[in-house]
């Protein structure tokens, strides 16, 4: 039952994650852009976008949970070369440069947003976006006996 239950709590965290990028890309920024207001993000980003970072710090405590009774400790995940320890590194990878990118936009890129900044700014958000879409590939690639 809690296995179940950290499962559920982790694919809310993902849609979560994942939603709250989707929507900064295709709708935020470019509502920002039109209007030439940077206040629709920085009201993004203190609200909604908050949940995207609660969202992060919940996959990776729930994934590195749901994963461990596989190994004999994570780091014979690394070592091993079966398709499910693939694919829970490339998952930790992933979610260690999400979290790096995210730390960065957050104390670096976005205190000093600008319309000249915006493009780096989407740019992040773009890349932080992709790799969150790949994370949810692997992890159904973990529940359906891999990707390829």
């Amino acid at each position: 039952m809690l296995y179940k239950l950290v499962i559920i709590v982790h694919i809310l965290g993902a849609a979560v994650l994942v939603g709250t990028n989707l929507v900064l890309l295709l709708s935020v920024i470019p509502k920002a852009k039109k209007e030439n207001d940077l206040g629709v993000v920085r009201g993004f980003l203190g609200g909604v976008g908050q949940m995207g970072v609660h969202a992060l710090a919940v996959q990776l405590i729930t994934g590195l949970w749901l994963a461990s009774p596989q190994f004999k400790g994570i780091s014979a995940a690394f070592q091993s070369r079966e398709v499910f320890a693939t694919h829970v590194v490339a998952k930790i990878v992933i979610m260690v440069v999400i979290t790096a990118l995210v730390v960065v936009m957050r104390r670096k890129i976005a205190p000093k947003l600008s319309m000249e900044t915006l493009g780096g700014f989407t740019s992040t958000v773009g890349i932080i976006t992709l790799l969150g879409i790949t994370m949810v590939a692997l992890g159904v690639g973990l529940r359906t006996g891999g990707l390829w």
